[in-house]
């Protein structure tokens, strides 16, 4: 909008009043649209979703979802979101820019039907998110899996998982044997096909071959594990996580934040969990999420919380007496392992801490470290989670004292009421 010239105080958007800076007279924004300013405009301003181009001339500050970023008259050092200041500063923020209008292009062109979308010939069922991880998908994969196996409708009939596999090593459409590698599979699919030997699990990139090559085989429904952004493929139906301790409506675009989309595309779910919450939660907290989550009233809202078993034993020589060890030390390579360490912390002391990076491959200098790290605490367990056991199966000459403590927490996803989960049971048995 542009506002009278006799306007001075302020604009209001979605409702909010909006202050602008001293010297902005004429801001335009538009909901969700790029835009560029007039040769006049001194200060740009943008909104959650629109991108912008700033002009050269711009010296003061731009407001973006209450982050303040300056650009000095030089243009070489910036101020992120974060407060961190150096020379790098604009380009990330350029970076930043180019990403979001690339995304909304991107979007629009599917949106719009300029690029076309295919649908496969049974029920499919996505499971995404808006993040770079961290969210659960692997947990909610295995949920569904059980409802589905568990329901009048689907329980005898066949059932498949399909991943991209994200870091295998092995090239097009796999089926995932339980025998398979973490390095042939990727630790995920393989955790599936090891737990759920009934069901067809199989990676491929190219998501639309693999459900032609899965239908082709005689499969009847298939869960898409993490295909939201794939958008040629039109699933029947949509889910997206949300982490409840990094909600998206706080988070930023890569690589100031962890969204890899932009957060106005979970309208295209159909269903949306909120992941990792407290055992409990009132139905004002409920209502409050909904409404930053700017969810349409079509879209099913539930919450669900992270639970662990008893551990299990990452190799056969696993000896289960040091379960009950008062030490531990745990080895870590997945997006968020701040669930567990809680979780661990109730039983045992944390005697040595071992992170690396999410979808990490574990290599014997890796080895050696969790090796050092079991010698200088000898009566201590080792542990880890269900998806790095996958990895860490595959690494060779690892020391028999290793494999005799080691062991992993399996993990469930559980929603916060039988009502939820009821509620749920029939969207997806459903579909």
């Amino acid at each position: 909008m542009l506002p009278p010239p006799s306007a001075k105080t302020a604009i209001f958007r979605d409702g909010a009043p909006f202050l602008p800076p001293p010297s902005g007279k004429n801001a335009i924004f538009r909901d969700g649209t790029p835009f560029l300013p007039p040769p006049s405009a001194k200060t740009a301003i943008f909104r959650d979703e629109a991108p912008f181009l700033l002009l050269p001339s711009a010296k003061t500050a731009i407001f973006r979802d209450g982050a303040t970023f300056l650009l000095p008259p030089s243009g070489k050092k910036a101020k992120n979101p974060d407060g961190k200041s150096g020379e790098t500063g604009f380009l990330v923020y350029l970076y930043n820019m180019i990403y979001r209008l690339i995304l909304a292009l991107r979007h629009l062109a599917f949106d719009k039907g300029w690029k076309k979308t295919y649908k496969a010939e049974v029920p499919t069922i996505c499971v995404g998110n808006i993040t770079v991880g961290g969210t659960g998908k692997t947990p909610h994969t295995e949920m569904i899996l059980r409802e589905l196996m568990a329901s009048d409708r689907w329980g005898f009939r066949n059932i498949a998982v399909l991943s991209r596999g994200y870091k295998r090593k092995s090239k097009g459409f796999q089926i995932v044997q339980r025998d398979s590698s973490a390095r042939f599979a990727g630790d995920e699919p393989l955790q599936i096909a090891r737990k759920f030997p009934s069901v067809k699990v199989a990676v491929d990139k190219n998501r639309i071959r693999g459900c032609e090559k899965l239908v082709t085989d005689g499969t009847e429904i298939i869960v898409l594990d993490d295909a939201f952004q794939y958008r040629r493929l039109n699933a029947s139906l949509n889910i997206v996580l949300v982490d409840f301790n990094r909600p998206i409506f706080k988070d930023k675009l890569m690589p100031w934040g962890r969204l890899r989309d932009l957060p106005s595309q979970i309208r295209r779910a159909q269903v949306v969990i909120v992941t990792k919450c407290p055992a409990e939660m009132s139905g004002w907290d409920r209502q409050e999420w909904r409404r930053h989550l700017k969810l349409q009233d079509s879209q099913k809202l539930f919450f669900t919380t992270i639970g662990y078993d008893t551990p299990e034993p990452v190799f056969e020589e696993a000896d289960p007496r040091y379960i009950y060890s008062k030490r531990l030390i745990l080895v870590s390579g997945i997006a968020n392992d701040a669930p567990l360490r809680s979780q661990l912390s109730d039983t045992y002391k944390i005697s040595r801490k071992l992170q690396y990076g999410d979808h990490h491959k574990f290599t014997l200098a890796d080895v050696r470290e969790i090796s050092h790290a079991q010698k200088q605490n000898p009566t201590a367990c080792i542990m880890t989670t269900e998806k790095d056991a996958q990895r860490l199966r595959d690494v060779k000459k690892m020391p028999d004292e290793v494999k005799k403590r080691l062991f992993y927490m399996p993990v469930q996803a559980r929603f916060l009421s039988e009502e939820d989960r009821e509620a749920f049971t029939h969207i997806i048995t459903n579909v």
